[in-house]
C-alpha cells in the first residue's frame, strides 16, 4: 500500500512539472500597440521616412513594426521586441520627432 501510494505522489510530482513546464509567459511577447496608433505595413509607410530609416541610426528597421497616428502624420517605427524594443517616431517627412505626451 505505502509502495502504491509513493508511485502515485511520484507521477503526481512529475505531471505536475511537465504542466508548470509548458506555461509560457506570452506577457513579455505580446506588443503593445501605443495609443493613437495604428499598425501598418512597411509599404505604407511614406518613402521620406523609408529613407530616413536607412540611416546607420537604424539598423533593423526592415523587421521593425510600423504604426501610424489615427490623428496625424506621426509615424513609429518599433525596432526589437519587449524590453529592448526601441522606438523611433518620424513626421510624413522623414523628420524624426518627439514621442507623443500623454495628457
Amino acid at each position: 500500500m505505502k509502495r502504491s501510494l509513493l508511485i502515485f505522489a511520484v507521477l503526481m510530482l512529475f505531471g505536475w512539472t511537465a504542466a508548470v513546464a509548458q506555461q509560457r509567459d506570452t506577457t513579455a511577447t505580446q506588443q503593445q500597440v501605443p495609443e493613437g496608433m495604428v499598425e501598418i505595413q512597411a509599404s505604407e509607410v511614406p518613402a521620406p521616412v523609408q529613407e530616413a530609416l536607412r540611416s546607420a541610426n537604424y539598423t533593423g528597421w526592415e523587421q521593425g513594426t510600423f504604426y501610424r497616428n489615427e490623428n496625424s502624420d506621426l509615424y513609429l517605427v518599433q525596432i526589437g521586441e519587449g524590453a529592448e524594443a526601441k522606438h523611433y517616431y518620424f513626421d510624413k517627412n522623414g523628420t524624426p520627432s518627439m514621442a507623443p505626451r500623454k495628457e
